[in-house]
Formats: structure tokens, C-alpha cells, sequence
């Protein structure tokens, strides 16, 4: 499963990264064992805070994907892009917003050219609002 591949990978790295300041924070400071304690406490807190918002990054990811999937199996070719539409909203994000995205062909979302649909992206909370296909002979 690539989303619990890239978790592990991301907690792993995070992990590294806390292990040394850890023990640089041990070895090169006077810290007494009350300060230490406050100190592993405060990491403890952080790893969990980062731990949550990678698994909640990773399940949105995971839904929108599937969403994706389900309504091209429906016959749904098309989705209006939307954002949430706050100041946290991406540049790129933002002038996808209202745009209508085909499925076979991501639109690219960042200023390095990745290509990703609405909500498929690291951190993102744009919405996929399929456009239904419409009957060509239904009006006849």
C-alpha cells in the first residue's frame, strides 16, 4: 500500500530528526532531569501532532483517490475544482478553483510541475465535484 509506505517513510525521517536533537540537546547542554523530562515530553507531544497529521493527510489522499476512481468507473469524466477558499488556499490551488478538470488529465498544482486531481496532493483540501454526464438523446 503506497500510503502506508510513504507514512512509514515520512514518521521514519521525522523520527531521525528528533532522535538528534535529542541527543545533542543531552550532550551538549547542562540540562538538569527535570528539564530533560519537559524536554522528551514536549517531543512525545510533537511526534503525536505529526503522527496524526500525516495519517489524516494520508487518509484524505486515500479518499479522494478512491472518489476518483469510483466516478470514472461510473462514467464520469469530468470535476469541478474546488478550494476551500480561505487564506490558506494555495497559489496554484487557487486559480484551479471552479475550473473543470478532466479525469485523464491531472492539472499541475505546484510550482515544480506536479501533477495531482483536487485533494490528492500532500496537505491539500480542494474538493472534486464530479460533472455528471448528461444523455445526449434525453431531451428528444
Amino acid at each position: 500500500f503506497p500510503y502506508i509506505d510513504e507514512l512509514n517513510i515520512a514518521l521514519s525521517k521525522f523520527i531521525e530528526k528528533e532522535i538528534d536533537r535529542l541527543l545533542k540537546y543531552v550532550t551538549e547542554s547542562d540540562n538538569n532531569l527535570t528539564l530533560l523530562y519537559k524536554y522528551i515530553k514536549k517531543m512525545i507531544d510533537k511526534a503525536r501532532a505529526k503522527s496524526k497529521f500525516l495519517a489524516d493527510n494520508e487518509t484524505n489522499r486515500m479518499i479522494n483517490e478512491y472518489k476518483r476512481e469510483q466516478y470514472q468507473a461510473m462514467g464520469i469524466t469530468h470535476y469541478k475544482w474546488i478550494t476551500k477558499g480561505d487564506d490558506k488556499v494555495r497559489p496554484y490551488h487557487k486559480r484551479l478553483n471552479g475550473l473543470i478538470i478532466p479525469y485523464d488529465d491531472a492539472p499541475i498544482q505546484d510550482e515544480f510541475g506536479n501533477k495531482a486531481h483536487a485533494g490528492e496532493w500532500y496537505n491539500c483540501r480542494c474538493q472534486q465535484l464530479p460533472i455528471l454526464p448528461i444523455e445526449k438523446d434525453i431531451y428528444t
